[in-house]
């Protein structure tokens, strides 16, 4: 038995985008432009039932990796059942927003539609000025992460209900325009190209340490377990679900 458990459990539902963002690791993979894939129920299902019996009640899950999670075809069918397995969990959906595009007028209500069937937080990630004038305006009300200093990261019950509209286009105050880079995986002349900077030394990614592969669990699409949620490639498996308990 471990000495202590993950407080945070990352579930990557989708690897493949709608964004080929220049700060991100996607457009440096080899499957970048090869089909997506989906994690599938049984495995999801099964996964739910073992980290309910496992973890304690109030760890978080967040739904979040390689891809956009919300493009899954069983997204609401997920959130349910983790809901109904996993009562006091909390739980947060980080997207892109892209799914906008296809749900139109009606995107609003089917983010209160996850909100509604289990989801704690949504977190909608602007990745242009546009795109962030728009949720402000289409999400009336919901905190912002910058302005309003909102984060879904501390656990307020099972009953939280909240959006978040955070802000990450280039060139702007608020945004986060720095990264590590710690993965290696993010073209840093590409990056800076695009108005953000990858945090260097003497030409390459800063080496520094990170307690997050110690708290976190992460679960790829394929089951395989990551050392971090940064190890896109994947260079270190711990193992892989449901091979492995």
């Amino acid at each position: 038995m471990p000495r202590h458990r993950p407080y945070a459990i990352k579930v990557e539902l989708a690897r493949g985008c709608t964004q080929r963002c220049p700060f991100c690791s996607l457009p440096n993979m080899a499957w970048a432009d090869g089909p997506w894939v989906f994690m599938p129920e049984l495995r999801f299902r099964v996964m739910i039932d073992e980290l309910a019996a496992w973890l304690p009640q109030g760890v978080r899950i967040e739904f979040e990796g390689r891809g956009e999670p919300s493009f899954h075809p069983k997204l609401y069918e997920f959130v349910s059942y983790a809901r109904a397995q996993y009562p006091r969990c909390q739980m947060l959906l980080t997207t892109n927003g892209d799914m906008v595009n296809h749900k139109k007028d009606g995107y609003r209500a089917w983010i209160e539609g996850l909100l509604a069937a289990g989801l704690n937080f949504v977190m909608l990630d602007c990745y242009t000025a546009e795109r962030y004038a728009d949720f402000v305006e289409r999400f009336s009300g919901a905190a912002r992460c910058f302005e309003d200093k909102t984060h879904p990261y501390t656990y307020r019950g099972p009953g939280h209900k909240q959006i978040i509209v955070m802000d990450a286009a280039p060139g702007r105050e608020s945004t986060i325009r720095q990264y590590h880079n710690q993965g290696g995986t993010v073209d840093p002349v590409r990056a800076k190209a695009a108005g953000f900077e990858i945090l260097m030394t003497n030409g390459q990614s800063q080496q520094k340490m990170c307690v997050r592969p110690f708290r976190e669990l992460t679960v790829w699409s394929d089951g395989s377990i990551p050392i971090c949620c940064n190890d896109w490639l994947p260079a270190n498996v711990l193992g892989k679900f449901p091979e492995e308990t």
